[in-house]
């Protein structure tokens, strides 16, 4: 707030009037009656005196211009400060008060009133509601606000500068920062994943590989960014493949050896028709080899499946190959001629 006189001021100034005194007792107490004095000041406490003359004694009063009547106590109340003729008001309330002050000399005799019209301007209060997001700077730190950053919600700080008429506007920082908030989608599939729909939930893309860096941002109720990372395991499945369709002789076994694996390996199985696995030589291996049974031969063909199971969470897969065995040839009896 703005100070008008500082007390050790005030002490050298009446410490020179003193002097002053002594070497002219017959020093003038006031100015001119009746003339035009105005002043300009804000709400707070002034300093009003005058230069006394030996014995004389003096009356202040003031008016409300506004209701041309005293004002009420504790709008502009004034105390006495250095006996009578050094006194302080305590201007309350904007407004115009006209403070007299009326001098009375050794011989009684009283001078004419001397006047002095006030202006009281009012400084003014506001504040600024501000909502962030992490972090706000207030202002530029010389014309609207103190320049400081914020990190955290808080309704403390004040700014003041100068209105149009010299007095304070106390400015009130009303801050909310709400915090922006990071997340991690851990996810594990087979092959291929399409992150979201690109609008609310992922950006849409699909991915082949593992990957940690993709990120998403969306805004979050308080209007800050929620900020996704994905971070995926991409696990590939078993791509199994049988061999090629053959054929063989009745009686003969098959050797397996066109069984391929391009995929992820996993546990391997060989069943025939029936689910079983009792003519392969290891029915836990890519290239086995396999005999047919009776009612293969029977038959005339056997279909043969390798499953190869999928590490988590990718589920087995499988591969079949059909083997035709053609019978050996009967040859009729031998006759004799």
């Amino acid at each position: 707030m703005k100070t008008k006189t500082k007390t050790k001021q005030k002490i050298l100034r009446v410490f020179a009037m003193c002097i002053l005194f002594l070497g002219n007792s017959h020093l003038m107490a006031q100015t001119l009656p009746n003339s035009t004095i105005t002043q300009s000041v804000c709400i707070g406490t002034e300093d009003y005196e005058i230069v006394p003359a030996l014995g004389s004694t003096y009356t202040w009063s003031i008016i409300d211009q506004n209701t041309t009547a005293p004002p009420l106590a504790g709008e502009a109340d004034i105390s006495p400060f250095i006996g009578d003729w050094y006194i302080q008001v305590d201007f309350t309330i904007p407004g115009t008060y006209v403070l007299s002050v009326t001098e009375q000399d050794l011989n009684s005799c009283q001078g004419a009133t001397v006047d002095l019209t006030i202006t009281v301007n009012a400084g003014s209060s506001s504040t600024h509601v501000v909502t962030e997001c992490d972090t706000y700077t207030w202002g530029d730190g010389v014309t609207n606000g103190d320049g400081n950053v914020y990190t955290s919600s808080t309704n403390t700080p004040i700014f003041t500068i100068q209105t149009v008429n010299g007095c304070d506007s106390v400015i009130t920082l009303d801050l909310t920062i709400n915090n922006s908030s990071s997340s991690t989608h851990v996810v594990t599939e087979c092959d291929t994943y399409t992150w979201g729909d690109g609008v609310t939930n992922g950006d849409g893309l699909t991915y082949t590989s593992s990957t940690n860096t993709p990120t998403f941002t969306t805004i979050t109720v308080n209007g800050c960014d929620s900020i996704i990372t994905l971070d995926l395991t991409i696990t590939a499945s078993p791509d199994p493949f049988a061999g090629a369709n053959d054929t063989i002789c009745e009686g003969l076994t098959y050797t397996l050896s066109g069984a391929t694996n391009t995929g992820n390996s996993g546990a391997i199985n060989w069943t025939d028709a029936s689910g079983f696995s009792l003519g392969f030589s290891n029915p836990g291996i890519l290239n086995p080899v396999y005999t047919p049974t009776i009612s293969d031969i029977a038959a005339g063909s056997v279909t043969l499946t390798l499953e190869i199971s999928g590490s988590a969470p990718c589920p087995p897969e499988s591969s079949s190959v059909t083997i035709i065995i053609n019978a050996n040839p009967t040859p009729g009896p031998i006759w004799h001629n």
